[in-house]
């Protein structure tokens, strides 16, 4: 074993996914309106669970912008009114002033608090940034342990006995004392850029663009 090898991921249980139907998408060109349409409202609960991620990650995002626009159209308006809200079918949408922030310059506090307020002013001991984040950035963990790699250089071979990491030349390397492994993060799902993603997009977009106001009015409708 080398140091830049992998352990592979704790197994984890599966849930069997649903048959589902198969999904051409021929990639060489954008889909039209028409053909977003079909994919987001007809079949996306027969697709297989990551088509339905792609097919509704772009619709939200999508609705997302659509949504910015429409909150922006609303700011527009209100200050030409004078209004603070407005009543819709589906409840109040309030237009929101906050006060202004204050920022606290902390050089220049500290230095007023050493003139005015010296007792309220400590010494602090830290380490020094890019040294703690250089250490930090070369930690490895091994066997449920982490190590500084500057003690196991990329390529060192070793193995692990009885929870010690030995290096080939017979070198004991010792864990670190303040850093410990935590637990396994869930896996997660994303969509990578790629030139399918862009085309999905911005087909789903000018979809949403095209719709939108049949959708929120059957969204209306439906919320009566």
């Amino acid at each position: 074993m080398t140091i830049n090898e992998t352990a592979k991921p704790t197994t984890r249980k599966k849930r069997a996914p649903k048959a589902a139907a198969t999904l051409k998408v021929d990639t060489t060109r954008n889909a039209d309106a028409a053909e977003v349409a079909e994919l987001a409202c007809n079949i996306v609960s027969e697709l297989r669970p990551a088509d339905r991620v792609a097919v509704l990650l772009a619709m939200s995002e999508a609705f997302k912008e659509a949504a910015d626009d429409a909150k922006q159209d609303t700011l527009n308006l209100a200050e030409l009114a004078g209004a603070k809200s407005f009543r819709t079918p589906l409840g109040t949408i309030s237009v929101t002033q906050k006060d202004a922030p204050i920022r606290v310059n902390d050089a220049k506090l500290l230095e007023h608090m050493r003139k005015h307020h010296p007792d309220a002013v400590e010494t602090v001991e830290q380490v020094v940034p890019w040294k703690g984040k250089a250490l930090i950035g070369r930690l490895a963990a091994i066997d449920g342990k982490v190590y500084d790699t500057l003690d196991l250089p990329k390529g060192t071979e070793y193995t692990v006995v009885d929870g010690t990491v030995v290096r080939a030349d017979g070198q004991v390397v010792e864990p670190v004392d303040f850093a410990e492994v935590g637990a396994q993060p869930d896996p997660y799902v994303s969509w990578p850029a790629s030139i399918e993603k862009k085309s999905a997009q911005g087909a789903v977009r000018s979809w949403v663009r095209n719709e939108l106001a049949s959708l929120t009015s059957r969204a209306i409708e439906a919320s009566k």
